[in-house]
């Protein structure tokens, strides 16, 4: 764990669907906390674009993902049935998402964008 208490095996860079992208954002969804998953993803999409939640930019989250499917495979600590799959990860509005089955959320961006 970092200071932040993010798992330092998180990689600031990644790639997706052959393109490299670094991680612009990151939060941490808590099951026991008040906030849905939804409300944390969209915060953490908010802070990579510089933007208050209420004001994202391109589509509903639930036009992109299964927001009731992330969540279970979060509270279920991942899906066994696949191989130990620990993240889920999709497109939003030419950024990456990633929710990780400990709970973490990050949004990357395409290095070619974020320099």
């Amino acid at each position: 764990m970092d200071e932040s208490g993010a798992p330092t095996d998180v990689p600031a860079r990644v790639t997706w669907r052959d393109r490299e992208w670094t991680r612009t954002a990151r939060r941490r969804y808590d099951p026991e906390a008040s906030a849905d998953l939804s409300n944390v993803i969209a915060a953490t999409i908010a802070d990579a674009g510089d933007v208050v939640p209420t004001g994202l930019p391109g589509p509903p989250l639930y036009e992109c993902i299964d927001i009731d499917a992330v969540t279970r495979f979060v509270e279920n600590g991942g899906n066994p049935g696949a191989g130990r799959r620990d993240s889920v990860r999709f497109g939003h509005d030419g950024s990456l998402v990633e929710v990780r089955a400990d709970g973490w959320v990050s949004v990357f961006a395409p290095i070619d964008d974020a320099d």
